[in-house]
């Protein structure tokens, strides 16, 4: 029974975070006084049971991580238990750097399947033919065909990565196929390359292009180098700069904070964190430096491209430079509306990645919120040649999703960048039609490729 108590403190006894409010003891209600009396006790009594008696009978160092990942699992779809494999899986995807397949992925609620939200450019799965919108129905490997319904995407993660060299099978249904469509797709080191960029003229006009295609570490450098060589391929002369967040999911907050204040001079806050304590400026972490300072374009006109897969730092750019009127939003859809914060906690055998608070964007004084709410384009378009797909699921229709407290009050409207500034909005305007034509081509290319791969 000793080694029992001391396993399982170790589950429910956390500790509490540096900084974070702790509710006075008057405020329980009674209900919540008697939980906190009991609930470490019979929480051990009942995990004691089930550890012992569930057929067929775990070890009880797997019996345990089950337990932990089950509990984490009832927060929101965010919220997640981390054992050393995950944790190793976790780090990996934030360095940019990691043997793998290469798919964005989520599930919409504990009893949907796995879904697919994009690729990585290059990765084992673009290759292969994987596509965003795809469901991943199985996975198959020594222990046969197992569905990920009951999986949670971190245990799906551990079993797609593994050893270069090494094949992952998966099975996917796709929209319009019939048939499921087996994938055998060979691990191999994925490098996250977290910008492009090209130099698009028409017209006689040069635009920057730079696709921004996730918020991994030195993210705001790479795009502001990447910025500088086609300034210089331009020989110094552009006419604006088109930044595309397009199936953007997110990733880094410090570097969303950054990567906004590559395009502008205000030195006002881009992110506020509401919590439960309240509302305060986001400030970057120790030790984390941004290494520019300052609008790098120097005022040239932007504008931001995102789609309904354009999801949480995304969001942050886009906001911030829609809502303090820097540059103009376009896109196919509204992004994802992923207005929350998660932050990881190590402990004695894991970790815990919990959402911490819901980020708004601007200042104090001058903010939006974003979850559930998403960032809503300035211009609607369509690509031309491409039928509409299905809607893919948004942040607020994932089960257990974290709901909005709300806009600010009393928050004065703007004049839009076409009555303020009309020259640079016409320019806008012809960056636009540039995008349109020019990803329009790009993406009937991809469809013909796709219509080359192999179906089985």
């Amino acid at each position: 029974m000793k080694q029992w108590i001391k396993i399982l403190m170790s589950l429910v006894l956390v500790c509490p975070v540096a900084g974070s409010a702790q509710v006075p003891p008057q405020t329980l209600s009674e209900e919540d006084r008697y939980a906190d009396a009991h609930a470490i006790p019979e929480i051990i009594q009942m995990v004691q049971f089930l550890c012992n008696e569930i057929y067929p009978r775990p070890g009880l160092a797997e019996c345990i991580d089950r337990v932990k990942h089950g509990i984490m699992s009832a927060g929101d779809p965010h919220t997640s238990y981390l054992n050393s494999k995950e944790i190793k899986a976790f780090n990996e995807s934030m360095s940019g750097r990691f043997v793998g397949v290469g798919m964005e992925i989520i599930k919409p609620d504990k009893n949907a399947p796995i879904i697919v939200q994009g690729v990585i450019p290059g990765s084992p799965a673009e290759i292969a033919g994987i596509l965003p919108g795809d469901i991943v129905s199985h996975v198959i490997d020594v222990e046969g065909e197992q569905s990920t319904i009951p999986m949670t995407i971190d245990a799906f993660v551990a079993k797609v990565r593994g050893t270069e060299g090494t094949t992952a099978l998966i099975r996917i249904m796709r929209s319009g196929v019939a048939d499921p469509i087996d994938f055998r797709l060979v691990r191999r080191t994925v490098t996250l390359k977290q910008v492009q960029g090209e130099l698009l003229v028409q017209g006689g006009k040069s635009f920057a292009v730079l696709r921004s295609i996730a918020f991994r570490e030195r993210h705001h450098d790479d795009l502001a180098q990447l910025y500088f060589e086609l300034l210089k391929k331009a020989n110094g002369k552009l006419d604006g700069v088109i930044l595309s967040l397009e199936n953007n999911p997110g990733g880094s907050l410090p570097e969303a904070d950054s990567t906004a204040r590559l395009f502008t001079a205000n030195t006002d806050s881009v992110v506020l964190m509401r919590d439960n304590v309240g509302v305060s400026p986001y400030t970057l972490p120790s030790g984390y430096r941004a290494l520019h300072r300052g609008d790098i374009t120097k005022g040239l006109p932007l504008l931001i491209i995102v789609n309904e897969r354009s999801a949480s730092a995304s969001e942050i750019v886009a906001g911030y430079l829609q809502h303090t009127r820097r540059g103009v939003v376009a896109g196919t859809a509204p992004t994802f509306g992923k207005g929350v914060v998660q932050a990881v906690n190590q402990f004695y055998s894991g970790a815990i990645k919990w959402t911490s608070s819901e980020y708004l964007v601007g200042t104090p004084q001058d903010w939006i919120n974003v979850q559930c709410v998403g960032i809503h384009p300035d211009i609607l378009f369509t690509y031309e040649g491409v039928s509409s797909a299905k809607q893919p699921i948004r942040e607020c229709e994932l089960t257990g999703h974290v709901g909005t407290k709300g806009p600010m009050v009393g928050a004065k409207p703007k004049p839009a960048i076409s009555v303020s500034n009309p020259k640079a909005y016409a320019t806008i305007l012809d960056m636009k039609r540039a995008w349109v034509a020019h990803r329009s081509a790009q993406l009937e290319k991809e469809r013909a490729l796709q219509e080359t791969l192999p179906r089985k």
